[in-house]
């Protein structure tokens, strides 16, 4: 690796809320729990204030909890990737151009590849940078699976100028069906580039999703094992 990068290995929980000002939108909230090995809360206490936030309807500490990545040395974190299947429910298809671009597989599994081109609406993907925050026509492909037509893949990329060079960003967002039913993320890999070089690469991986109660005790339920019954 580029002895110039800096790595960073952040285990945080993570979940989704809305905003009062944009009821209609789904946002990513997560509270670190390690950074580099070094503890920074337990995952208790991530779990109880992470519910809260989800909660609370004051935006402001929502708003903080999103840009917490940035306290850890992340200067350009993408976040809000991970609900990208939401870009296309029926309601915004108008937004985008789609044509078929070739068949392929995906882990073993026949998919169809669709190409995709927004030409109205807005952007859900936010990207914090140097305090400043990117909207940006979105393209890229949806890969579904045959013969339901299942999305197991989007890949989005967004160009853009910064510092009058030529920059660009590309995420791709693998999915899978959860033991609760529900379509989730699975892995993100999100680069950045300016003049072609890589300059930003952020890793997720996400475990188990879990079910939890918001009252007094905060209880969590674990993620079913796929293939059992519940």
């Amino acid at each position: 690796p580029d002895p110039g990068f800096r790595s960073r290995r952040i285990v945080s929980e993570y979940g989704y809320t809305t905003f009062e000002d944009s009821p209609g939108v789904l946002h990513e909230l997560r509270r670190v729990i390690e950074v580099d090995g070094r503890p920074v809360r337990t995952r208790l206490e991530a779990r109880t204030s992470l519910s809260l936030g989800m909660a609370t309807r004051d935006d402001r500490v929502k708003r903080r909890m999103l840009r917490e990545f940035e306290l850890y040395g992340l200067s350009s974190a993408a976040v809000d990737l991970g609900q990208l299947i939401l870009l296309f429910e029926q309601r915004r298809q108008g937004d985008y151009q789609f044509h078929y671009l070739a068949a392929g597989s995906l882990g073993g599994i026949p998919v169809s590849i669709f190409t995709f081109s927004q030409v109205g609406g807005v952007g859900a993907v936010t990207v914090f940078q140097d305090r400043t925050v990117r909207r940006n026509l979105l393209e890229g492909e949806i890969w579904s699976r045959e013969p339901d037509g299942l999305p197991l893949r989007i890949v989005l990329r967004t160009s853009y100028e910064l510092d009058r060079r030529s920059a660009s960003s590309e995420a791709v967002v693998n999915y899978a069906m959860s033991s609760h039913g529900v379509l989730l993320p699975v892995t993100i890999a999100h680069r950045e580039y300016v003049n072609d070089e890589l300059q930003v690469e952020n890793l997720y991986v996400y475990k188990p999703f879990r079910r939890f109660s918001a009252d007094s005790s905060i209880r969590f339920e674990a993620e079913k094992p796929a293939g059992k019954a519940p």
